[in-house]
């Protein structure tokens, strides 16, 4: 038994097509195919004097066009050999020979049980694959319809799919029947061999020529299908005049919209209506009986005839061996379901190709679908982002068992820890704050965490909770599908460069507030001769020893990069434009403590006396101190306080200058809201980060504000509808990032049961 991810059985167009685009995708497949070549149809069972019968850029199959040179109608031997080198390059490998004659899905391993014949050794082989293919398509079994005495004609009687050419038919009368393509192609290749033939027309057809064709599948791409319609139906008429006369009908619909709604293809002249016009070839209606060689038409007439050959089309023989009763096709062996959702089954890893009605065209169109549907993975639950907050609620989500994906745009999960942080960074909250789920710190860790030990931590975390991020993975669009009623996230896998998909009841947003580092737009800026930085660009001091450095911004990043450079011997100014709090990580433990017990109003006040009382009036420093409390303000805007490391004291001893706002830029020369110039080599930009989900997030519910920020605030932030949750947009950093965790797990386990 041989098991792969995929199995295809027919290897005509769709099942190469389809193969093609999975190993485009390097997913296993195997196909099978009941005749002993692939594309048998076209190879054995069509006339020699076939071409396609739309232009070559709509016939050309996934990943493989058509030389540049080739005519715009390719011929039929041309074609089978396009074929074969697409089964050369494209590493389709169809397994010939091998008949099937049962399909089955097994619910006990949730797989397809194919069972096949292998003709030439009558021995039984077995497939089993997730996903079932079937591409055996519309014209798998030749369709001759029942006629009154058939059985007994004593001419010849063969399908279409047998006639290779009229050579033999000199002289002889022959009826064809059907007024297709195939039949109307047949019967003036019988005129043009001396036959004396005649063709019967039973239904309504419009008959058009290639040009015409082309011209509405053209203008199908910025036209309305019924002006198009029109605009073809009119050119037929322009071209051929009124056929009625002829014994030929036109149908009251159109062509396009016949082809789209029943499959209907408009019947393409290659000649033979100028000789049904010149009577070479004679029109009849319906055959009503046989008898011997003379054959009874609907009009009375009697005629005798060498030969009949059927044109009547193909039926489909899925119905044949796929035993699984879901419905999905109908008595016919046709798809219940019409294009464009045609190719995908209700039942778990069913499709098919090769069934849209739409010729080489449509099947191009199946094959990508299918594949990139297998391609895409299907989970509960889709995280976007594997930063603290990602990294939290997979975990909180692997402890209840429920699946989930988690997919980062980065190179390595908690990249703004690992790659966008400076050196001396420690956790400014005691670390009993900053623990995620699940996993306290080590009893003799610090009370403050440096960057490196947080870091180990994560990496920690992410094994113990067998927590496995896709990185690499720019998220390019997530909504919500109705259809399916499941989040559809599409992903640009960065290092192959292949679009991924992934499906899930319930989408994360944890791409967080710190996902775009901002920097604002400042008059003059792009003409700075020096270096311009984002803070998450700086790693230590260093480089700029002896160097004049100006830090923009006053939050804990701002005053702790300020401390570094002039530790490191560089000539440090720092831009404090709005009112800030300033405590020590001491007062602010003790804040973080009271706030189990007592208001936040009245912690507040504790709080601000015990900064007055550490660091004195500030304001005479340049530093202000806002009206609401610290705490207050993390509640409700998000403004943490700034947590001192040394940096007031050395404000106060002016090793580091404090600078109101920039008001422009000119060469070196920075110019601030005070008046005073000064000559700078470097501007470190602490101005915080922005929110990069409304770049991706193409759901139209209004659960983010125009600063890709949730609309509601604490606690009611973290859900909104249709499943669909945010993690680490609370404004309380790691502290907030489990509470959101543990929340959004809980909930989407409930929704679960």
């Amino acid at each position: 038994m041989e098991e792969v991810q995929v199995i295809i059985v027919g290897a005509g167009p769709a099942g190469l097509a389809t193969s093609a685009c999975l190993n485009h995708l390097k997913i296993s497949n195997v196909v099978l195919e009941r005749e002993d070549c692939y594309a048998s149809l076209w190879k054995k069972r069509s006339y020699d004097r076939l071409k396609l019968h739309l232009a070559k850029e709509f016939c050309e199959l996934p990943y493989m066009t058509f030389p540049s040179n080739a005519p715009t109608y390719i011929p039929k031997d041309m074609f089978v050999q396009y074929l074969e080198t697409n089964v050369s390059q494209l590493g389709i490998n169809p397994k010939c020979n091998q008949n099937v004659k049962s399909a089955l899905y097994e619910v006990d391993i949730n797989k397809w049980r194919v069972t096949a014949e292998n003709t030439l050794l009558g021995a039984q082989e077995e497939y089993l694959g997730k996903f079932l293919v079937v591409a055996s398509g519309e014209n798998s079994i030749g369709y001759v319809p029942e006629v009154h005495g058939l059985d007994e004609f004593k001419g010849e009687a063969i399908h279409s799919s047998n006639y290779e050419n009229g050579k033999k038919y000199g002289g002889k009368n022959v009826l064809v029947v059907g007024s297709g393509n195939s039949g109307m192609e047949i019967a003036y290749d019988l005129s043009n061999s001396g036959a004396n033939t005649s063709i019967v027309i039973r239904s309504p057809v419009h008959v058009l020529n290639k040009e015409i064709v082309h011209f509405g599948m053209v203008s199908l791409k910025f036209l309305p299908l019924n002006i198009v319609d029109k605009a073809v139906v009119l050119l037929g008429k322009l071209k051929y005049g009124d056929l009625t006369k002829y014994g030929i009908r036109k149908p009251k619909e159109g062509p396009f919209f016949l082809k789209a709604a029943k499959g209907r293809a408009p019947t393409i002249d290659v000649g033979s209506i100028n000789k049904i016009k010149t009577g070479e070839i004679k029109v009849l209606p319906s055959i009503t009986s046989i008898d011997g060689d003379l054959i009874r038409f609907q009009n009375g007439n009697v005629d005798s005839y060498n030969a009949i050959i059927f044109a009547t089309g193909y039926k489909s023989s899925v119905l044949n061996w796929l035993q699984d009763d879901n419905h999905y096709f109908n008595e016919n062996g046709m798809p219940q379901k019409s294009f464009p959702n045609h190719w995908k089954s209700e039942k778990k890893g069913l499709y098919s190709a090769g069934f849209s009605r739409r010729g080489l065209f449509g099947i191009a169109y199946d094959a990508r679908s299918i594949a990139e549907d297998i391609k895409m993975e299907e989970v509960q639950v889709v995280i976007v982002g594997a930063g603290p907050a990602g990294l939290a609620t997979s975990a909180c989500l692997n402890h209840l068992k429920i699946p989930n994906v988690v997919l980062e745009r980065e190179d390595c999960y908690a990249s703004l820890w690992k790659k966008k942080s400076y050196d001396r960074l420690k956790l400014h909250l005691a670390k009993e704050f900053c623990e995620l789920p699940y996993m306290p710190f080590p009893s003799n860790a610090p009370t403050y965490i440096p960057k490196d030990m947080f870091v180990q931590y994560l990496d920690n975390y992410v094994s113990q909770f067998k927590i496995n991020p896709k990185c690499n993975r720019s998220v390019k669009s997530a909504f919500f599908d109705a259809n399916v009623e499941k989040w559809r996230v599409t992903v640009e896998n960065i290092l192959s460069g292949e679009q991924e998909i992934y499906l899930g009841k319930f989408l994360v947003v944890a791409s967080g507030e710190n996902s775009v580092g901002y920097i604002p737009h400042v008059q003059g800026l792009d003409g700075f001769k020096g270096e311009a930085v984002h803070s998450s660009k700086y790693e230590n001091g260093r480089k700029y020893s002896g160097k004049n450095v100006l830090v923009v911004g006053s939050g804990n990043s701002g005053m702790e990069i300020a401390y570094d450079l002039s530790n490191s011997g560089a000539n440090t100014s720092i831009v404090v434009r709005s009112p800030v709090h300033v405590l020590n990580k001491e007062i602010v433990h003790f804040g973080m403590v009271l706030l189990k017990f007592i208001p936040l109003k009245m912690v507040d006040k504790v709080v601000v006396r015990l900064g007055k009382l550490k660091y004195g009036n500030l304001s005479k420093f340049g530093i202000r101190r806002p009206k609401e409390g610290p705490f207050y303000l993390k509640a409700t805007k998000g403004r943490s306080a700034t947590i001192d490391v040394g940096c007031i004291k050395k404000i106060k001893t002016a090793e580091i200058k404090v600078l109101p706002s920039i008001t422009s830029i000119d060469g070196n020369l920075i110019k601030f809201a005070n008046g005073n110039y000064n000559w700078y080599d470097a501007i470190i930009f602490a101005t915080g980060y922005s929110s990069s989900v409304l770049n991706w997030f193409k759901d139209d519910n209004d659960y983010f504000d125009d600063n890709g920020m949730p609309r509601k605030s604490f606690p009611n932030h973290w859900k909104s509808e249709k499943g669909l949750y945010s993690a680490g947009f609370s404004r309380r950093g790691l502290f907030g990032i489990a509470d959101d965790a543990q929340c959004i797990a809980n909930d989407i386990s409930s929704c679960l049961n």
